[in-house]
Order: structure tokens, then C-alpha cells, then sequence
């Protein structure tokens, strides 16, 4: 990491140069410095069960908070559904088991389909978003665009919860590497 930061990063004759001083895990804990090894069970805090949680009825709210683009039956949905939402980041789920783990899907997408088909969506409320990014090859500044805003719901929010969160750390729809679709999941 030293030789890119000292040559920088980004275009030819725009290059940035750095030096990383400070790793810090999701709770603020120092967990690499300088003249250190960097520590991998202080990296991983959080296993996530992708099987659907113990039942537990109640409200919640289901934030998008970078702009946001799924795809729905091929078509981009300008107002995605709870059940939209849960199917994407089951599908990217399913993708990192696949290269990244086990390689098992455990039909997750039939047990979040049926259980997110019962919540009631109380309110919808999303916005068009644009965000840019600058494309190197390209040479030019590229639009982003999604939705944001959130949906209020009703329903099985302990089933639908591992997933959702989950969702929080992997982000959901396309261009996640660019910081689209984050969300955050408030429960009551």
C-alpha cells in the first residue's frame, strides 16, 4: 500500500497521493496501524444468517439513502416495492455465496418472496436522485441515477430482518461499487 499511495491514485497527471495511517473497525476500534498486522476477527464483527429470522410483527421503515436502481422484470423501477427490494439483495446475496462461500442458495429467494409478499407497505415516498462519478477511460463525468426515500411498512419485520440488514452492509440494485443503493432498516 505504500508504493500507491507515494505514486497516488486516479488519471495520469491528476494522480492523488496518500498515506494510510489508521484502519478503524465499525465500532471506531483501531484495527490496523502502522507496524502492525492487521488483525481478520477484528475485521469481521458481524455473521449474518441469511435465513429468515424468528417471526416478530411490528413497524418499521425501510430507508434508501444514496440513489437506487433495480431492475424489475427488466425495467428499471422508479418506485420499487419491499418485496423488489428484499428480491435484489437476495440475488446478490445468493452471487457472493457463489464465488465467495459455499456456493449454496438454500432457495432463499421463494422464503423472502413469501414473507415479504405479506408485509403491508403504510407509505411510499421516493424521489429521482442523480450522483456523478468520473470515469477514467471515458474521460468524463458519469451520471447515476436511482431513487430515494423510504417505505413505511407493517408485518413480519423478524423474518424479513437478517436480510435487510445484511442489505445494509452490501447495498442493493446496480452500481453498489460507486455507493448506490445503501439503506438502512429502523425498526419500532
Amino acid at each position: 500500500m505504500a508504493k500507491v499511495g507515494k505514486d497516488g491514485i486516479g488519471a495520469s497527471g491528476r494522480r492523488a497521493r496518500f498515506e494510510l495511517t489508521r484502519v478503524f473497525g465499525e465500532n471506531q476500534d483501531s484495527i490496523w496501524a502502522p507496524g502492525t498486522l492487521l488483525n481478520p476477527s477484528g475485521v469481521v464483527e458481524n455473521v449474518f444468517s441469511l435465513f429468515p429470522g424468528e417471526s416478530r410483527n411490528g413497524k418499521f421503515n425501510l430507508k434508501l439513502l444514496t440513489p437506487t436502481l433495480i431492475k424489475v422484470r427488466g425495467n428499471i423501477s422508479r418506485s420499487p416495492s419491499l418485496k423488489d427490494i428484499s428480491l435484489s439483495i437476495v440475488r446478490k446475496a445468493i452471487l457472493f455465496r457463489a464465488f465467495y462461500g459455499d456456493g449454496v442458495d438454500d432457495d432463499l429467494a421463494a422464503h423472502y418472496r413469501n414473507i415479504a409478499s405479506t408485509v403491508v407497505e403504510t407509505a411510499r415516498k421516493y424521489h429521482p436522485a442523480t450522483v456523478s462519478r468520473y470515469s477514467a477511460r471515458q474521460k468524463r463525468e458519469i451520471p447515476l441515477r436511482g431513487v430515494i426515500g423510504s417505505i413505511e411498512c407493517e408485518g413480519d419485520i423478524g423474518a424479513l430482518e437478517p436480510l435487510l440488514r445484511a442489505g445494509e452492509y452490501i447495498g442493493v440494485g446496480k452500481n453498489t461499487a460507486f455507493g448506490l443503493g445503501r439503506i438502512k432498516l429502523e425498526t419500532a
